[in-house]
């Protein structure tokens, strides 16, 4: 917040009172920076960024030629996190006041509140609204951000403090915003101009009332000089109210004040009016006095509140330009970098705004990936041909570290987030110096550009504060324009001296050979090099690092139209060496680019392997899965006969109970033998019940031993799409499975099984033969005997005989499963309650008759769940015929048997 705050201030002291073009103007960086920001391109970014600010100040702040706002790396890195949380206020709400909030006034009152300050000239009406305009901007500003959530938005809270310095004294904000009704001071705000204005309105009505009944009279019809027409005026003349009259009765009607042209009519004042007419210029010099009475009190609380005014409009004007940067880093797709202070830039996809914002079709502008500065690296050399975009990159990175420094988002198109560190200088030698008024040819520019470099770069080393400042040096063409070897040598004298320093991060281009093999010699990774592709004669604009590009001066030419003979003439004499060089090193190149491409090839090749792995994990986790499928399907169809069997067995029972009270007991011996034959059964069932569980795994296997008369396939000469084919390969988790093809190469092939798509070698695939065919169907019906043969088993009844009559026989023939087992663990009395009658209900509607309720041992007796709930069953349910712990094997004492009615 401290370095909030510190920076607001600076700007609030910069804006406040100078936002006047010329003295800015003043106050610019050295010749040196002033050719730097030119030849970065960097006032066509500001303007640009310029023109999506709504007020005067705003735009003023935005002067390429200044300082950038962030003077230190903190000040950068807080610049970014106020556009983030412009970003985020924006986004989450789309249609909040503040997408509007700073359009409704330009804010140019400077001039205005100079002259009501210094000149003690009380502000006429039109410019007190300007600046009651300005003034209810900042209040709606300071406004909108005291309701704002401070944690949420803490730096832009902190930017519109000052934007709530002028709200604590609501009644000035008040005054200015109630002043007025239209283009004039406000009768309702002011009672005195309302009773004023109705005065002088009365009296206007009178007057025009005698007017009307003097022009009618029968007397003064024929002194008018036009009563010839329908309808007689009457005019002001000096202000005052005056009818056409004849010459001939000028002293019987009135005052003159005037004759026209042709001294036929004098325009005559009737001695009624005079009167009337003084008195309603006196309301009217009352209303003008009443009138500059308020407006002198007016500005002289605007005098007296013009330190709240500075400070809030100087707030409104840096907002201002944060939303434009936030603005223009949306129209640039950029994103907020990493600022850091290891002399470092790394952009993914990087474009150069300008063209971006230049070009009708953004997306034909080439990105590029850009790094320096990283792993001891402190230069970089662009090589490649001319025309090749060796400039544009170079620009790229000066442009980068000046945007960095102006909180303006960075065009780029990868994945990551871009990395942009803080350079306290920034030098660019871009282009030509020369020039008769300068006296300088291309080489001494060059030189006099690169002395001034040097020069800061020995300055900082004198300056104990500069330990930790980092510049970046950009030079096109060092060592150009002169006898080539001394330039070389000067070139590469100039880069060790600002490479040693460990101040400098430096970028250049060249075409000198020694240069390029500063990259290769170094050994330490200081030099780097890049250059800049060419393909098929023709530049491709991108960047590869780690590559020496050819100058292709030829092609160049060519491209030209420079005759072919000039050409030819020129390879000739062209030395041995340099032809041998220029060969070797094309050759060289086009192997590195052959074993770039293998390399793509390979890494293509591993990725397929590794999604067709994937694939089949997930194709055999899907089997799984239906597998598993089966199981439990087959499980709850299970649970559905022994439920239907209970239910059986249970109707049997009552068949026989209802037979033996009718008998009287006669047939005690064969009942008992009955209930012993349905107790036996059940419990055949209930143990036999884990072995009809693995019954559909069974018929799942396939008989495979078919596959042997399928003929593998050893390439894809004959195959066609759509073609059914097996799968030979016992490792695949589709085996034996018939396959269509869905297209092929010549060393995959890509098949489709069930919707799943395997990418498979020709070797794994084999030939549909009859025999498979006519072993898959008869496998089919096989699979619906078996099918058929476990539905009969699973809605077969289970026999049996008569049961013994008692109550304890009968208890025994109700087999706990889940759909009649409640589990109330964990849950308190209340709840278990509910989860009770709940499956009560379910029971009852199912026409069962029995619910086990699981409720766990209790610690100690009559202390938990259990005793509450058999408690509860004992004295309130009316739907329960009894209960008691169920049997042994079905849990014992940790559940409760429920029979109801």
């Amino acid at each position: 917040m401290i370095l909030l705050l510190t920076l607001t201030l600076t700007l609030l002291v910069e804006t406040s009172l100078a936002f006047s073009t010329s003295t800015r103007q003043n106050t610019l960086q050295p010749n040196i920076n002033h050719r730097t920001v030119t030849t970065l391109d960097y006032p066509k970014l500001i303007e640009n960024l310029s023109k999506l600010t709504s007020t005067t100040p705003g735009k003023l702040l935005l002067d390429p030629f200044q300082p950038p706002t962030a003077k230190t790396p903190l000040e950068a890195i807080s610049l970014y996190e106020t556009i983030t949380e412009i970003e985020h206020l924006v986004t989450s709400n789309p249609t909040s006041p503040y997408n509007n909030l700073f359009n409704s006034h330009n804010c140019d009152i400077s001039s205005l509140l100079k002259t009501a300050t210094t000149t003690k000239r009380i502000l006429e009406v039109d410019e007190v609204k300007e600046i009651a305009s300005c003034v209810n901007l900042i209040s709606n500003v300071g406004k909108f951000f005291l309701n704002l959530p401070r944690k949420e938005y803490p730096n832009l809270c902190e930017y519109a403090t000052n934007s709530t310095l002028i709200l604590h004294d609501p009644e000035f904000p008040a005054l200015l915003s109630n002043a007025f009704e239209g283009d004039e001071l406000s009768s309702k705000y002011f009672p005195a101009l309302r009773q004023l204005r109705n005065q002088i309105s009365d009296q206007q009505r009178t007057i025009a009332s005698q007017i009307t009944s003097i022009m009618r009279s029968d007397d003064m019809k024929n002194k008018l000089s036009d009563s010839s027409t329908s309808s007689p005026s009457f005019s002001l003349t000096n202000n005052r109210y005056t009818l056409a009259v004849k010459p001939s009765f000028k002293s019987s009607v009135g005052i003159c004040h005037g004759r026209s042209r042709t001294t036929k009519t004098l325009y005559i004042e009737p001695y009624e009016l005079v009167e009337p007419t003084n008195f309603l210029r006196e309301c009217e010099s009352e209303l003008l006095a009443e009138e500059a009475r308020i407006l002198r009190m007016i500005t002289s609380e605007i005098v007296k509140n013009r330190p709240q005014i500075d400070l809030g409009l100087a707030a409104v004007s840096m907002l201002d330009t944060l939303n434009a940067r936030y603005l223009l880093g949306a129209k640039l797709s950029g994103k907020v970098p990493v600022v850091g202070t290891s002399k470092c830039i790394s952009v993914k996809g990087a474009r150069h705004p300008c063209l971006l914002l230049s070009n009708p079709n953004p997306l034909s502008v080439i990105p590029n990936d850009v790094s320096i500065g990283f792993d001891n690296n402190s230069c970089l050399i662009l090589s490649g041909p001319n025309s090749g975009g060796k400039t544009i990159i170079l620009k790229l990175l000066g442009l980068y570290a000046l945007m960095a420094r102006e909180g303006i988002m960075i065009p780029c198109s990868g994945a990551t987030t871009p990395r942009v560190d803080f350079f306290h200088e920034i030098f660019a030698d871009i282009g030509d110096m020369q020039g008769l008024e300068s006296e300088l040819s291309t080489f001494s520019g060059h030189m006099q550009f690169a002395s001034e470099v040097l020069r800061s770069c020995d300055d900082d080393d004198d300056d104990d504060d500069a330990n930790d400042t980092h510049s970046l040096a950009l030079f096109d063409e060092l060592g150009t324009g002169t006898a080539p070897q001394q330039g070389v040598s000067l070139a590469q004298a100039i880069l060790e001296r600002l490479v040693s320093s460990k101040k400098f991060t430096v970028c250049l281009t060249t075409h000198f050979l020694e240069i390029k093999n500063l990259a290769s010699e170094s050994g330490e990774g200081v030099y780097k090099i890049g250059a800049m592709s060419f393909s098929n004669d023709k530049p491709t604009y991108l960047l590869q690092m780690d590559k020496t590009g050819e100058s292709h001066a030829f092609n160049s030419a060519e491209a030209q139209n420079v005759p072919q003979d000039v050409i030819k003439r020129a390879r000739e004499l062209l030395s041995s060496d340099s032809t041998l060089y220029a060969d070797l090193s094309s050759k060289l190149q086009r192997e590195l680019d052959q074993l770039e491409a293998e390399k793509e090839e390979i890494a293509s090749l591993k990725a397929d392997l590794i999604t067709s792995k994937q694939n089949q994990t997930k194709q055999q986790h899907d089997l799984e899965q239906q597998r598993n499928n089966v199981k439990t399907e087959t499980s709850r169809e299970f649970r559905k006969v022994l439920q239907r069997k209970e239910r059986d067995l249970q109707a049997i029972l009552d068949n026989l109970t209802n037979k033996s009270n009718v008998d009287g007991g006669s047939n005690d011996k064969k009942i008992s033998k009955l209930v012993r034959n349905a107790q036996n059964e059940l419990v055949s069932i209930k143990s036999s019940l884990k072995h009809e569980l693995t019954v559909p795994m069974n018929v799942l296997e396939a008989d495979l031993s078919p596959l042997r008369s399928c003929i593998k396939l050893e390439d894809t000469k004959t195959l066609q799409v759509s073609d059914s084919l097996v799968v030979f390969n016992e490792k695949s988790p589709v085996y034996g499975k018939v396959v269509t093809v869905a297209s092929f190469n010549r060393n995959n092939v890509n098949v489709d099984y069930g919707g799943l798509s395997l990418r498979l070698k020709p070797a794994e695939l084999a030939r549909v033969s009859e025999n498979y065919v006519e072993a898959e169907r008869e496998t089919a019906r096989s699979r619906k005997v078996s099918k058929r043969v476990m539905d009969e088993h699973k809605s077969s009844n289970f026999k049996a005989s008569s049961i013994k009559s008692n109550s304890n026989s009968n208890s025994n023939l109700h087999l706990r499963v889940d759909s009649n087992t409640i589990d109330l663990r964990g849950m308190d009395f209340t709840d278990a309650q509910s989860a009770i009658l709940d499956q009560f209900s379910q029971t009852l509607l199912s026409s069962s008759n029995v619910v086990y309720i699981l409720h766990g041992h209790e610690a100690k007796k009559g202390s938990g769940l259990k005793s509450q709930i058999r408690v509860w069953l004992k004295k309130k349910q009316k739907n329960v015929v009894s209960f008691a712990p169920a049997d042994r094997g079905d849990g014992g004492d940790a559940y409760t048997k429920v029979l109801l009615k």
